[in-house]
């Protein structure tokens, strides 16, 4: 809900999961480009947690993201609720999600962005449809920070862009290539100031149309 914008933005799930139905992962759907498992929309059972060992960094923002991923191999079976569990107030002055703020933090992002790849499991070693929603959500989250080193518009930042992807591939070559086939991901590496310029310009439209900053 973004103040000063007359149309809402409401996120939720019904075309990627059955409603009221216990499901295992390979039961899902396919989720849109931008959509992902929210942490306000989530409720883990408490075991599933102390199980995964997650350990969020201190001092960080946006662990959000990790707490709504690495967890997730521990996770068996899942029941959607088509209903508001969290009503998200955004536009305010300061907020974490302001874009400057992000810029500002960017390390930070590139930071969960890391324990992303790390909890990410190999190919294979899980069920197909948990594999393909967590290359869906890397590949949202590695794209998400690097627009925001790309809005820094700092020649370092660009070149930490390029080392986020190149990390990604060093770490599992079979992860980077999954991350880097989806659409997002191969928008945002569009190469020079050209490429540059069109991922600014998209994201600001994006922005004025969905509101999420």
């Amino acid at each position: 809900d973004k103040v000063g914008k007359r149309v809402k933005h409401t996120v939720n799930f019904r075309h990627a999961m059955t409603t009221n139905t216990v499901l295992g992962w390979d039961d899902l759907g396919r989720f849109g480009l931008a959509e992902y498992i929210l942490m306000h929309a989530l409720i883990y059972r408490t075991q599933v947690v102390r199980d995964s060992g997650m350990q969020l960094p201190e001092h960080t923002f946006y662990v959000d993201f990790i707490y709504a991923y690495q967890p997730f191999p521990w996770v068996k079976t899942m029941l959607y609720l088509d209903m508001p569990f969290y009503h998200y107030f955004i536009g305010r002055e300061g907020q974490s999600v302001q874009t400057d703020v992000m810029i500002q933090r960017v390390n930070q992002l590139r930071l969960v962005n890391q324990r992303m790849v790390e909890a990410t499991p190999e190919p294979g070693t899980v069920p197909d449809g948990l594999y393909r929603y967590m290359i869906h959500f890397l590949a949202i989250e590695s794209s998400v920070t690097s627009v925001f080193l790309i809005l820094s518009k700092n020649k370092e930042n660009y070149q930490l862009k390029d080392q986020l992807w190149a990390d990604i591939d060093a770490a599992s070559p079979a992860i980077g290539r999954d991350v880097r086939r989806k659409v997002m991901s191969r928008a945002l590496n569009l190469r020079g100031s050209v490429g540059r310029w069109l991922i600014r310009r998209g994201y600001y439209i994006a922005e004025k149309v969905v509101g999420f900053n």
